[in-house]
């Protein structure tokens, strides 16, 4: 009888608990969206004070669980428009990059994108649906600053239309810079917010130094440890670099700067770091860039597709390669460049592909030093030796067993790179190429 009693009381001790532990479960959740609304009130008020500007709604705020993270950003993806699908929109750039050797042949920019939003996604402004999502636990101290991130992107679309902003342009190396211009204003007012009453650090060192420091960061993000820089490097360079402009922006004219970085932003990866060029609207060096005024094409090849691959790509490049390279090409101010053209034809069954690529630096010694290295990084792609660049000449070239040629070519500050077609055809259709003359400077 008495441990008949013991074992009722226990079981009503249970049903009680857990009829208790509901609304507690229930009570704590409800705190949570309240100190969410409240942080957001708060944030609201910090930045109309910080930019003298007035929201005119707050945006909606939205907590994503932890454990349903990546179901919620694929979904906020899928049903409303979000600023990081600027950088490659559809994904169809993704067998031009890897024909050019600018990203992994197994690796596609859409599925690395997604790895980065699930993973490396704490919030997300959703510009359709004008609502914030972000991620509340204990593992990110730093909720305030990633809030305050994604409140400045409301603020700039209600200020003007981000999405037609970001959308314009049509190359992929203006459309990141653009992006940066975005992100970068966010990353320096979130961070400036998250840091009142500090000394300040300035806005960062040179080209090579902040790259090093995002390939290193990048490595400590969980699941991205692997993920090829190709990708992750020009997913990160607006955020980067971009903060690294507005900062300068801010120090040459005040917080009227920010305004005026989102007026005219620049127009490719170079001016993220070279802020003279930025200010004085120098472009980079280019070609007629329609395939009419290419030579014609070896029967049974198609025109894939042409682009400006920019110094970001350039830059990120040798991480996936070759780091010894690497070091070598980003001493100083980075790479030297001052313009590129690729053009990329595909067989017509869709089995092979071929390039050809103009590009223009400062001087004709980094134009040799890229060269050298292109050559050097071929070796690495192609896991074999390759005939040594002699000492004085300017070219190299190779041709593999199935008669594939692999050609590299210095003219004065240019460069030239031909691969994927017949020894004849490439060392033709190459020449040709670099004859055409330059469309602005």
């Amino acid at each position: 009888m008495f441990r008949f009693r013991i074992r009722n009381l226990a079981i009503f001790g249970l049903v009680l608990s857990g009829c208790l532990l509901v609304p507690h479960f229930q009570d704590a959740s409800e705190s949570e969206d309240q100190r969410l609304a409240k942080l957001g009130a708060e944030i609201r008020t910090e930045l109309e004070e910080y930019l003298d500007v007035r929201f005119r709604d707050l945006p909606k705020l939205e907590r994503i669980a932890s454990e349903h993270r990546c179901d919620e950003v694929e979904s906020a993806s899928r049903s409303g428009w979000v600023a990081a699908s600027a950088v490659d929109p559809t994904g169809t750039n993704d067998r031009l990059w890897r024909a050019a050797g600018l990203l992994k042949p197994s690796d596609t920019v859409s599925t690395q994108r997604n790895r980065l939003d699930c993973f490396a996604s704490r919030s997300l402004y959703q510009v359709n649906a004008k609502r914030i999502l972000v991620l509340l636990d204990s593992l990110h101290r730093d909720e305030r600053r990633v809030l305050t991130h994604e409140m400045v992107h409301a603020l700039q679309d209600q200020q003007g239309d981000l999405r037609a902003m970001l959308a314009r342009p049509v190359e992929p190396d203006e459309r990141i810079a653009v992006l940066a211009a975005v992100e970068g204003t966010a990353e320096y007012v979130s961070g400036k917010l998250a840091e009142l009453g500090k000394t300040s650090s300035g806005c960062g060192g040179s080209l090579s130094g902040a790259l090093w420091e995002l390939d290193k960061a990048l490595g400590k993000i969980p699941h991205l440890a692997n993920a090829p820089p190709s990708v992750s490097i020009p997913a990160y360079v607006p955020y980067v670099f971009g903060e690294r402009l507005a900062c300068r922006m801010v120090e040459r004219h005040g917080k009227a700067g920010l305004d005026s970085l989102l007026a005219r932003p620049p127009s490719g990866t170079w001016q993220l770091w070279h802020l003279d060029d930025y200010m004085h609207d120098i472009r980079p060096t280019d070609w007629d860039t329609a395939w009419a005024f290419l030579p014609a094409l070896p029967k049974g090849w198609t025109p894939l597709g042409q682009a400006r691959a920019g110094e970001a790509r350039l830059a990120a490049l040798p991480l996936v390669w070759n780091r010894k390279v690497a070091k070598k090409l980003l001493l100083g101010r980075g790479l030297s460049w001052r313009g590129d053209r690729l053009w990329v034809a595909s067989s017509d069954d869709g089995a092979r592909s071929a390039i050809l690529w103009r590009l223009a630096f400062t001087d004709q010694g980094k134009a040799m030093d890229f060269a050298r290295g292109w050559w050097a990084l071929r070796e690495t792609r192609l896991g074999r030796k390759l005939p040594a660049w002699k000492k004085r000449a300017k070219s190299a070239s190779w041709t593999d067993s199935t008669r594939v040629a692999y050609l590299v070519r210095v003219e004065g500050t240019e460069v030239g790179i031909g691969e994927g077609f017949d020894s004849l055809a490439t060392h033709r259709l190459l020449a040709r190429t670099m004859v055409r003359p330059r469309r602005g400077s």
